[in-house]
């Protein structure tokens, strides 16, 4: 029984463990999502300004489609991400219970 307690025990510790680190890279993402749209905004403030020349605004339209293909990419992936911590939150759960059930 004993056994049976300390390896429940290891497998909440486990499961804690990558709920954290789902979550962590959750929060990175999130925050690399914000900045980019930050300098998306940025950006097409800037290249609405009349003081800009043509090329100016070729320049910035270029920089533009990058940041908007970095969201994107971001936000796909940090779908992915909510996905697994979801799941890792569950599965934490999951072995709470069954920890509570041994003890």
């Amino acid at each position: 029984m004993l056994y049976r307690l300390q390896d429940q025990e290891a497998a909440v510790a486990r499961a804690a463990a990558r709920l954290d680190a789902t979550s962590a890279a959750l929060e990175k993402l999130q925050s690399e999502r914000k900045i980019v749209e930050l300098n998306i905004k940025q950006d097409e403030e800037f290249q609405n300004s009349e003081e800009n020349s043509s090329a100016q605004r070729k320049s910035i339209e270029a920089t533009l489609v990058t940041f908007r293909a970095q969201l994107e990419t971001l936000q796909s992936e940090e779908q992915v991400s909510q996905s697994r911590a979801s799941d890792a939150e569950q599965r934490l759960q999951v072995e709470q219970m069954r920890l509570a059930e041994l003890r």
